[in-house]
């Protein structure tokens, strides 16, 4: 059974450094997830700071807000967590009564909990519904994308958000696929992408159907549109001074960091904390391996 509140938080110590945090710090966290780096940055903020917890999945919403909010009972009043995007950081900052931000972070990464307990297709390696949304109340599923996305799109999709060499291939066997019975599972999705991939192009510690899988939580998402938005607007609530730290998993996203922070620092209204994105350590690699990929980078307004 998956206990969320056990999980390891991605570089927890080298997040906590590169961040300087201390008390009186006004601090948001843009994943609150499952609370992973949130009660560290809780502890190290108070008890005179204050902490804006943002989770865009309902349920990891109610479950660890209200964790959260057990655990660090006495500064109740200095804890605010809302169900949203980090999209909207400043809307929530201004909402919860910070006009100005001291420390900011977004884990960009998907919560292990999505894949192992969540039951919403997540993973190739359950056999589940094609679900793959993050906030329920959306319409748009994974299975609404590949039954009902043209052959064309459907190549972009896999292409662009997954970075897959086979896209057209893989594109082509979905629709073949579903013409002769909609694809609403993950078991089968995977068996059509593998039988797609060619058997000397698969790696051997890589499914063939992780990228095709990549993509679809994507687009579901809109995550990349999400990151856009968030580096676009976190520079208009932060305080001179202030730090945001950002950890991605894939290319795609620490790109968009990279080329957003560079920008600030090009128009002199920030500095690079790390000079160079922060790698975990093999330890950390070895105790959790879903960190191996993760990048750290920190920039620091002025």
């Amino acid at each position: 059974m998956f206990d969320m509140f056990v999980h390891a938080p991605v570089l927890l110590q080298e997040v906590i450094a590169a961040l300087d945090l201390r008390d009186g710090l006004r601090i948001v966290d843009g994943t609150l997830g499952c609370g992973g780096h949130a009660r560290s940055l809780i502890t190290l903020v108070m008890p005179h700071g204050m902490f804006l917890g943002i989770e865009r999945d309902e349920v990891l919403y109610a479950q660890t807000s209200r964790a959260l909010h057990e655990e660090f009972r006495r500064l109740s009043e200095r804890i605010v967590c809302v169900h949203g995007t980090y999209a909207d950081v400043c809307t929530h900052a201004r909402d919860c009564g910070l006009d100005r931000i001291d420390r900011a972070i977004v884990d960009l990464g998907f919560s292990s909990w999505h894949l192992e307990a969540s039951g919403r297709g997540f993973s190739f390696q359950k056999d589940e519904a094609l679900d793959m949304r993050y906030d329920t109340r959306q319409s748009l599923t994974a299975a609404a994308v590949v039954n009902g996305t043209d052959k064309k799109n459907l190549t972009l999709i896999l292409r662009n958000f997954g970075e897959e060499r086979y896209a057209a291939r893989i594109a082509d066997a979905i629709i073949r696929a579903r013409r002769r019975q909609r694809i609403l599972t993950t078991g089968r999705l995977a068996a059509i992408v593998a039988d797609a991939v060619p058997r000397r192009a698969r790696g051997k510690n890589i499914n063939p159907a992780t990228r095709t899988f990549q993509a679809l939580r994507i687009c579901v998402n809109a995550e990349l549109d999400h990151v856009d938005e968030f580096l676009a607007r976190i520079p208009a609530c932060m305080q001179t001074g202030g730090r945001v730290a950002a950890i991605s998993f894939h290319s795609l996203e620490d790109r968009r960091v990279k080329r957003a922070f560079a920008a600030l620092v090009k128009e002199k209204r920030a500095r690079l904390i790390t000079k160079k994105p922060i790698v975990p350590a093999a330890r950390e690699i070895a105790q959790n391996p879903r960190s191996r990929s993760a990048k750290l980078r920190v920039i620091e307004f002025i």
